[in-house]
Order: C-alpha cells, then sequence, then structure tokens
C-alpha cells in the first residue's frame, strides 16, 4: 500500500516539525513520501511534500557525504580525528567559541568541522548530530 505508506510519512513528518528536535526524523519521513509519490506519480500529493519540505528548509534528495553505513561505528569512523573532537564538544553542550578556545583553534575552523559533521551524518542542527552519536555509540 504505497499510496498509505506516502501519505502516513507526509503526515508524520507534519507532525515531527512542530515537535522540538525532531527535523532529521521530519526530513527522512519527507524523503521517502516524496521517493513514493514520485513512483507512483501521485503529483498532487508529491508537491504537498515539496511544499513542506521547502516550507521546513529540508533538501529531499539524500544527504550528501557518508550514505548510511551497514556498521554503525564506520559511521563515526568516516569523521575525522579533528571532527570527532569538536563533536565530543557539541555533545557536551558547548558553543563554537567554548570549542574553538579548547582545541586552540578559530571559531571559523569550529564551524567548518561543525558543518562537516552536519554533512556527513545527515543531520541539520547540532542537536540532531549529538542525538546521532549519543545512537550510534549506543549500538
Amino acid at each position: 500500500m504505497p499510496w498509505e505508506e506516502a501519505t502516513a510519512e507526509w503526515r508524520f513528518a507534519q507532525a515531527a516539525l512542530r515537535a522540538p528536535g525532531t527535523k532529521t526524523e521530519a526530513a527522512a519521513s519527507l524523503r521517502r513520501s516524496h521517493q513514493l509519490a514520485t513512483g507512483l506519480g501521485a503529483t498532487p500529493l508529491r508537491e504537498d511534500v515539496e511544499a513542506l519540505a521547502q516550507a521546513s528548509h529540508i533538501p529531499l534528495d539524500q544527504p550528501r557525504g557518508i550514505a548510511a553505513p551497514k556498521n554503525p561505528q564506520s559511521a563515526l569512523a568516516a569523521l575525522t580525528p579533528r571532527e570527532r573532537e569538536v563533536l565530543a564538544h557539541v555533545i557536551a553542550g558547548r558553543s563554537n567559541r567554548e570549542i574553538a578556545k579548547a582545541l586552540f583553534i578559530s571559531e571559523k575552523t569550529v564551524s567548518v568541522h561543525v558543518s562537516n559533521v552536519l554533512r556527513k551524518s545527515g543531520t541539520t542542527t547540532r542537536a540532531d548530530a549529538a542525538a546521532w552519536a549519543r545512537r550510534l555509540r549506543h549500538e
């Protein structure tokens, strides 16, 4: 029942976007819904999914960078040592300024490392990246 699944994924994304800290889950649901709607030729549903994605600043193409590996630890291994170090500070809730001070690097360099972590993890926020790393460490 792909049409029902596409609709359910779209509705889930709508609800998830209203809750704090669930943008990554919403993005995954929107991508799945878009994929199904496109495959079915369900133009009105596809357009609704695209409108929600655009309004939420969620790209519908798969995140670039690291594809979801079968071995969760390889996702963390894809990060450079410095990116893992920065991620540890992000998990601890530190700001770019605090991270820069602790690692003796510029805030801009920290920003670049954080952006790389977001891209490689397929997440969109620091909180999502921290949650992603915690999940992988417990798997």
